[in-house]
């Protein structure tokens, strides 16, 4: 027999009336239901839920109100107001998307991370928040979902990568959230009963890493931060002065290899001007007088007496090769151009 009090399935919405008559619907015993109670009340939260992310019903004007906003605030059977019914439903469906990838018994891996093998971080910010508050970062929090054995094996600065991808998240998404629902509020003209005159109190909170979960939870509690305009997190920042020493080093190198190079080409240019004045007083192999003198008149005066005084003991007793003075001519000119090459590389 069917109680015309209760609607039929294509007619249920999601509110507490809803949930009420999809419970009536059902038929379960009293008794049953009582034994599997939060089961049953999460079978029913999925029944509504189910379809939903692809159900090409999505609102996307963040300035106005989803009609589901309006119907799951329906009252309940008996006429009450249904505040305290509503905030129920709200963590119970919570809990429930947390039950799907947490499981209902271990608190290590989520549902879907178990079966199949991935792991799954849930992230979410309520969109209203006490009256007078601010709408920054501090003062609000994320209730987020981590897979405690792996964030476990993780070092240090990983898990202030978390910690930095969570402020990031009430940041850029927690903020426009409760913006968007307070102009979607005034517009429908609803004022709050009683406007308290004192302001909340922001969360001081620098801590830069992942807090203690909830009591045999996978759940995490985050405190909004201060946005200073700087990437503090201490993984991310020692990334970039690690990139800084680096360069620094590399530019330390290239100043160190100009100076050696300038160094080698000196010394190989003293050195060719030491044999230059040794092989002249050795016998020339030219047999045109003017190509000799040519030639070693073009030597500095300076090389010419310094070496014209060394002895034999000096030169260490071997023989000096002839000097062929049209090939010191040309080696004192690739000498000139290498000079100016690295003078032009250096100052570049």
């Amino acid at each position: 027999m069917v109680n015309p009090n209760v609607s039929q399935w294509t007619d249920l919405q999601f509110n507490p009336v809803g949930l009420h008559q999809l419970r009536e619907n059902m038929h379960v015993s009293p008794q049953v239901f009582d034994q599997f109670m939060s089961r049953f009340k999460a079978a029913e939260l999925a029944w509504f839920a189910s379809g939903t992310s692809c159900d090409n019903k999505h609102f996307e004007d963040m300035h106005s109100l989803h009609p589901m906003f309006f119907s799951s605030r329906q009252p309940t059977v008996n006429q009450p107001p249904a505040q305290s019914e509503r905030r129920v439903i709200r963590q119970n469906l919570v809990n429930l998307l947390f039950d799907v990838r947490l499981g209902l018994t271990d608190g290590k891996a989520t549902l879907l991370d178990r079966a199949f093998g991935g792991s799954t971080i849930i992230m979410h910010v309520e969109g209203t928040v006490p009256p007078n508050t601010p709408i920054r970062a501090e003062y609000l929090k994320a209730l987020v979902y981590l897979p405690r054995r792996v964030i476990q094996s993780l070092a240090e600065n990983d898990k202030a990568v978390i910690a930095n991808m969570v402020q990031n998240f009430i940041r850029v998404i927690g903020i426009p959230t409760v913006s968007c629902l307070q102009t979607a509020v005034a517009q429908q003209g609803w004022r709050y009963m009683a406007m308290p005159s004192t302001v909340p109190q922001p969360f001081h909170n620098r801590d830069s890493t992942i807090p203690e979960p909830l009591p045999q939870s996978n759940r995490f509690i985050f405190l909004g931060q201060a946005d200073t305009g700087v990437d503090d997190s201490p993984s991310i920042q020692s990334y970039k002065d690690e990139n800084v020493l680096l360069k620094q080093l590399l530019e330390d190198s290239d100043v160190k290899i100009a100076e050696l190079q300038h160094m080698v080409a000196r010394l190989r240019l003293q050195l060719s001007s030491v044999q230059r004045g040794l092989r002249q007083e050795a016998p020339l192999p030219l047999t045109t007088p003017e190509r000799n003198n040519r030639s070693y008149h073009a030597i500095p005066t300076s090389v010419q007496q310094r070496h014209r005084h060394l002895s034999s003991d000096d030169r260490g007793g071997h023989e000096l090769m002839p000097l062929d003075y049209d090939a010191v001519d040309v080696i004192d000119r690739n000498f000139d151009e290498y000079f100016q090459q690295l003078d032009i590389n250096h100052d570049s």
